[in-house]
């Protein structure tokens, strides 16, 4: 897929989220720091757009929504390696316990850094 394509695709799921998906019910989990870094990180575990382009749109999308920007920049960051999608992929060519030690290593140093971060954007 090329990352034309991807974008695309992103921009239709984030236009989708904006459109479907009550503002009140998503600030309602979303809106403080630790419950949008948990949301983020959730939705991008399941949600899988290639490479980062189509990342983009959707994170858009979520701060329209009002989620935290903690949970936006942990969205962005966690997503594109901590993804269920790329750890299927990772485990057909490699050892799934070595893969899992490398991703919660990923996770939790990009899960503490959503943490530290936002405080100075």
């Amino acid at each position: 897929m090329n990352s034309a394509r991807e974008g695309k695709i992103g921009i239709g799921v984030g236009a989708l989220l904006h459109t479907i998906v009550p503002t009140q019910l998503f600030q309602h989990y979303a809106q403080t720091k630790v419950g949008g870094i948990i949301s983020g990180t959730l939705i991008g575990f399941v949600l899988y757009f290639g490479t980062i382009l189509g990342n983009y749109p959707v994170a858009r999308a979520f701060l329209d929504l009002g989620m935290s920007t903690a949970g936006v920049f942990a969205f962005l960051t966690v997503s594109p390696i901590f993804n269920l999608v790329i750890l299927i992929l990772f485990a057909s060519v490699i050892r799934p316990r070595v893969i899992l030690k490398m991703f919660t290593a990923y996770a939790a140093t990009a899960l503490l850094l959503s943490f530290l971060l936002p405080a100075f954007l």
